[in-house]
Protein backbone atom coordinates (compact mmCIF):
# COMPACT_ATOMS: atom_id res chain seq x y z
CA UNK A 1 0.00 0.00 0.00
CA UNK A 2 1.33 3.68 -0.91
CA UNK A 3 2.39 5.40 1.81
CA UNK A 4 0.07 8.60 0.88
CA UNK A 5 -2.70 6.43 0.85
CA UNK A 6 -2.10 5.24 4.43
CA UNK A 7 -1.90 8.71 5.62
CA UNK A 8 -4.83 10.04 3.49
CA UNK A 9 -6.64 6.60 5.29
CA UNK A 10 -5.41 7.75 8.64
CA UNK A 11 -6.58 11.36 8.38
CA UNK A 12 -9.80 10.54 7.17
CA UNK A 13 -10.27 8.16 10.17
CA UNK A 14 -8.58 10.59 13.26
CA UNK A 15 -11.01 13.42 11.17
CA UNK A 16 -14.21 10.90 11.10
CA UNK A 17 -13.43 9.94 14.92
CA UNK A 18 -12.99 14.28 15.81
CA UNK A 19 -16.51 14.51 14.11
CA UNK A 20 -18.15 11.56 15.89
CA UNK A 21 -17.22 12.95 19.42
CA UNK A 22 -18.63 16.42 18.56
CA UNK A 23 -21.46 15.40 16.71
CA UNK A 24 -21.98 12.97 20.04
CA UNK A 25 -21.55 16.13 22.30
CA UNK A 26 -23.70 18.20 19.99
CA UNK A 27 -26.67 15.94 19.99
CA UNK A 28 -26.71 15.31 24.10
CA UNK A 29 -26.75 18.74 24.60
CA UNK A 30 -30.12 19.07 22.56
CA UNK A 31 -33.32 20.15 23.90
CA UNK A 32 -36.66 18.12 23.88
CA UNK A 33 -37.83 18.14 20.54
CA UNK A 34 -42.17 17.70 22.03
CA UNK A 35 -42.20 21.48 21.79
CA UNK A 36 -42.04 21.32 18.05
CA UNK A 37 -44.08 17.51 16.89
CA UNK A 38 -46.56 18.66 19.96
CA UNK A 39 -46.94 22.47 19.47
CA UNK A 40 -49.72 24.42 20.84
CA UNK A 41 -50.18 27.90 20.10
CA UNK A 42 -50.14 30.71 22.85
CA UNK A 43 -52.98 32.26 24.33
CA UNK A 44 -53.79 35.29 21.59
CA UNK A 45 -52.65 33.54 18.58
CA UNK A 46 -54.27 32.75 15.43
CA UNK A 47 -53.84 28.56 15.22
CA UNK A 48 -55.27 26.57 12.51
CA UNK A 49 -55.20 22.59 12.41
CA UNK A 50 -53.48 21.02 9.24
CA UNK A 51 -56.92 19.43 8.79
CA UNK A 52 -58.69 23.31 8.16
CA UNK A 53 -55.86 24.46 5.44
CA UNK A 54 -57.08 24.07 2.16
CA UNK A 55 -54.59 21.46 -0.10
CA UNK A 56 -53.91 24.76 -2.52
CA UNK A 57 -52.93 26.74 0.18
CA UNK A 58 -50.66 23.77 1.45
CA UNK A 59 -49.23 23.22 -2.08
CA UNK A 60 -48.26 26.84 -2.73
CA UNK A 61 -46.52 27.27 0.63
CA UNK A 62 -44.69 24.28 -0.26
CA UNK A 63 -43.94 25.56 -4.06
CA UNK A 64 -42.64 28.95 -2.44
CA UNK A 65 -40.64 27.72 0.67
CA UNK A 66 -39.19 24.15 -0.28
CA UNK A 67 -41.05 22.24 -3.42
CA UNK A 68 -38.54 19.10 -2.32
CA UNK A 69 -40.25 19.04 0.48
CA UNK A 70 -41.82 15.42 -0.23
CA UNK A 71 -38.51 13.77 -1.34
CA UNK A 72 -35.77 15.18 1.26
CA UNK A 73 -37.90 14.67 4.61
CA UNK A 74 -36.43 16.65 7.58
CA UNK A 75 -33.10 17.88 5.71
CA UNK A 76 -32.10 18.59 2.49
CA UNK A 77 -28.37 17.37 2.40
CA UNK A 78 -27.24 18.30 -1.10
CA UNK A 79 -29.11 21.70 -0.72
CA UNK A 80 -26.74 22.27 2.73
CA UNK A 81 -23.46 20.97 1.12
CA UNK A 82 -24.42 23.27 -1.91
CA UNK A 83 -24.55 26.32 0.91
CA UNK A 84 -21.52 25.26 2.59
CA UNK A 85 -19.50 25.68 -0.36
CA UNK A 86 -21.32 29.15 -1.36
CA UNK A 87 -20.15 30.47 2.44
CA UNK A 88 -16.89 29.33 1.87
CA UNK A 89 -16.48 31.02 -1.15
CA UNK A 90 -18.14 34.30 -0.04
CA UNK A 91 -16.50 33.89 3.47
CA UNK A 92 -14.93 37.77 3.51
CA UNK A 93 -17.73 39.34 1.50
CA UNK A 94 -19.75 40.15 4.29
CA UNK A 95 -23.19 38.88 2.90
CA UNK A 96 -25.22 36.78 5.01
CA UNK A 97 -24.80 33.34 4.78
CA UNK A 98 -26.84 31.29 2.46
CA UNK A 99 -29.62 29.45 4.45
CA UNK A 100 -30.96 25.97 2.65
CA UNK A 101 -33.49 25.18 5.56
CA UNK A 102 -36.06 23.17 5.05
CA UNK A 103 -39.50 24.25 6.45
CA UNK A 104 -38.86 21.39 8.86
CA UNK A 105 -35.47 23.46 10.06
CA UNK A 106 -37.55 26.58 9.97
CA UNK A 107 -39.70 25.46 12.39
CA UNK A 108 -37.02 23.91 14.96
CA UNK A 109 -35.09 27.56 14.41
CA UNK A 110 -38.12 29.14 15.19
CA UNK A 111 -39.73 27.04 17.99
CA UNK A 112 -36.47 25.80 19.85
CA UNK A 113 -32.99 26.59 18.55
CA UNK A 114 -33.17 30.29 18.09
CA UNK A 115 -31.92 32.17 15.18
CA UNK A 116 -28.13 32.92 15.96
CA UNK A 117 -26.68 32.74 12.83
CA UNK A 118 -23.69 29.90 13.34
CA UNK A 119 -22.61 26.99 12.22
CA UNK A 120 -23.31 24.75 15.74
CA UNK A 121 -26.72 26.00 15.49
CA UNK A 122 -27.07 25.09 11.47
CA UNK A 123 -26.50 21.58 13.19
CA UNK A 124 -28.73 21.24 16.57
CA UNK A 125 -30.96 22.46 13.63
CA UNK A 126 -30.73 19.73 11.64
CA UNK A 127 -30.45 16.92 14.23
CA UNK A 128 -33.32 18.27 15.80
CA UNK A 129 -35.49 18.07 12.34
CA UNK A 130 -34.38 15.08 11.91
CA UNK A 131 -36.08 13.45 15.41
CA UNK A 132 -39.16 15.57 14.49
CA UNK A 133 -40.38 13.44 11.73
CA UNK A 134 -42.67 16.32 10.58
CA UNK A 135 -42.04 15.57 7.13
CA UNK A 136 -43.80 12.27 7.58
CA UNK A 137 -46.95 13.13 8.49
CA UNK A 138 -50.06 12.65 6.97
CA UNK A 139 -53.37 13.92 6.49
CA UNK A 140 -55.80 12.29 4.20
CA UNK A 141 -53.82 11.07 1.06
CA UNK A 142 -51.60 13.20 0.91
CA UNK A 143 -48.28 14.51 3.66
CA UNK A 144 -48.11 17.33 5.15
CA UNK A 145 -45.91 19.62 7.53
Amino acid sequence: MHPIFKVAMATGLIFAGAAGLWLRQVDNGLPDISGVVDYRSPAGQAFAPMTTIPLLVVHAFLAAEDRDFYNHGAVDFPMMLRAIGLDILHYDSGRRPVGASTITQQLVKNLIVGDAISFDRKIREALLALQSNIGSLRIGSSRFI
